[in-house]
């Protein structure tokens, strides 16, 4: 701790990496890992500072364990949100939006709907969403224009933030986010306005959402059927394939009909 407090040691990007896999690792006893929670606890206020280190993989890695909850929480949500609105890199905002999310504190709801405006990066609004999604927060006409114009930017909440690793709050932030909508249909056109884009990574965007969104809601087919045919329509072979997935979901008795 005190080494990667030091900007003059050497390898603290290592170092903050290593602290990171502690703190979320499975320790080999219950009371193990109660010291380890006790020591982050402990630990939490030393490293808010680091938010702001100029060396961008230390940035990242604390504000992972920012966004954990210590005891800290309206510290961690005060110095998260001033960060990461200023954050230069994109993903690493994301990573401090979603920790704001996750405290459950005064201002959270207030702080993340400001952070859908569009002024702000679509990782910024598209983890914003996550967030209020996540925590069961009033879905308002901003969070789906948020998600609709975040998201066609393509996946802006995936990349190699950390060479080799990467870590986020979620693997599937946006199938969470329209499922935490309880609206198929709208969410529906949505997946239909991502699928429906050149852009390959913004339409697979659509096309994946759009299979989980069905395992969730398979009663909602109908609602998906302009989905499927513009997965189908698409020019990507590889968004295509996402037709027969998207297909396996049709209802017992419109199969019947259709091998009729």
């Amino acid at each position: 701790m005190d080494l990667l407090l030091d900007p003059a040691a050497p390898s603290r990007a290592t170092l903050a990496d290593l602290l990171l896999g502690i703190t979320l690792g499975i320790a080999e006893t219950e009371a193990v890992h109660h010291e380890i929670r006790v020591a982050h606890a402990r630990a939490t206020p030393r490293l808010l500072p680091l938010l702001a280190d100029p060396v961008r993989e230390v940035r990242h890695r604390v504000a992972y364990m920012t966004g954990l909850r210590t005891g800290h929480e309206e510290l961690a949500v005060r110095a998260l949100g001033e960060r990461a609105l200023s954050e230069p890199d994109p993903l690493i905002a994301a990573v401090m939006t979603g920790g704001v999310a996750r405290h459950d504190v005064a201002g959270r709801a207030a702080w993340l709907s400001g952070a859908l405006a569009s002024r702000h990066t679509p990782a910024v609004r598209a983890a914003a969403a996550w967030g209020i999604a996540q925590a069961g927060l009033p879905w308002t006409t901003e969070v789906t224009a948020a998600v609709a114009e975040a998201w066609g930017h393509g996946d802006v909440l995936n990349g190699d933030v950390i060479e080799g690793e990467q870590r986020r709050w979620s693997d599937n932030p946006l199938a969470e986010t329209l499922i935490a909508m309880a609206d198929p249909a709208r969410a529906a056109e949505i997946c239909l306005r991502l699928t429906q884009s050149e852009d390959e990574d913004t339409a697979e965007c659509g096309a994946v959402a759009a299979v989980d969104l069905l395992e969730e809601h398979p009663h909602a087919y109908p609602a998906f059927t302009p989905v499927i045919a513009a997965a189908r329509a698409h020019r990507d072979l590889h968004i295509r394939s996402y037709a027969d997935d998207l297909d396996a979901f049709t209802p017992a008795d419109e199969a019947d009909r259709t091998v009729r």
